[in-house]
Formats: structure tokens, sequence, C-alpha cells
């Protein structure tokens, strides 16, 4: 993209949030284009898939981002919610089911379908994509 389209584009905004940003065609040159031309306005990017999005911002925005990871809950922050007791009552299910938040508020009968369908949507396909990788060293 042209730097005075982007420009235009982006004019007026003071934050810019792009969810699922490995979708986007040319995320890391043109997320770089903005760090670099248009420094009032801050970029937040997400996504999914970590291999995707890795390889598409690492290069050009070197020196020019943070990258910030989350993790599932954490017992140390059930511990606000629940007491000891509980947590003692729960922790096998924590340790059989994880403790992604969503995970933690649906029922055990829909912890297993939910699961599943992390498994295939982005668990599957980051397996696959570093495969590709390695493969392709080799």
């Amino acid at each position: 993209m042209e730097l005075k389209k982007l420009k235009e584009l982006v004019e007026g905004y003071s934050l810019i949030v792009v969810d699922e940003a490995q979708y986007v065609t040319e995320i890391g040159l043109t997320a770089k284009m903005i760090v670099d031309y248009v420094p009032e306005v801050k970029l937040i990017l997400t996504g999914s898939s970590s291999f995707e999005l890795k390889g598409q911002l690492g290069e050009p925005l070197t020196g020019r981002k943070f990258t910030i990871e989350l993790f599932p809950v954490s017992l140390l922050e059930l511990r606000k919610k629940y007491n000891l007791f509980e947590l003692s009552e729960r922790l096998n299910e924590f340790l059989v089911y994880g403790m992604y938040p969503k995970v933690l508020e649906i029922p055990k009968e829909e912890k297993i379908y939910y699961l599943n369908e992390i498994i295939v949507s982005y668990l599957l396909k980051d397996i696959l994509t570093f495969e590709k990788i390695k493969n392709s060293k080799t």
C-alpha cells in the first residue's frame, strides 16, 4: 500500500486494533509504515496463530514492537476466585481439561467439545505450519 493512501486511511485515529492480523496481506510491512511514518497512531495486532503472526511481523517490525504472549489462567489467579478447598476439589478437573478461561466456566459436558474445537482450529494448524517450516530447512 502506498504511504499517502495509508496515511489517509489511518488519519483521525489514535489507536488501531487488528484481530487475527496474520490474515491481513502484508500486515508486517503495513504496520512498519504506520509505526515509522504515522507515529501518533498506536497499533495493537493480535492473532491466534503465533507461527504465522511471528513470521509476518518479525523482520519488518524488529526494534519497533513489543510481544505479549497470553497464557492460560494460573493457579495464583484462580486463588483470587476460589479458596484452597475449592481449588483442591477442582485440581483434577484443571489437570484434565486445562485452564483456558472459558474452559473454567463451562460445564464438564461442554469442555470436551470446546477443547476439540481449539485443537482442530488452532493447534493442528500451528503444528502443520511448524512442520512445514521444519521440513523446508532440510
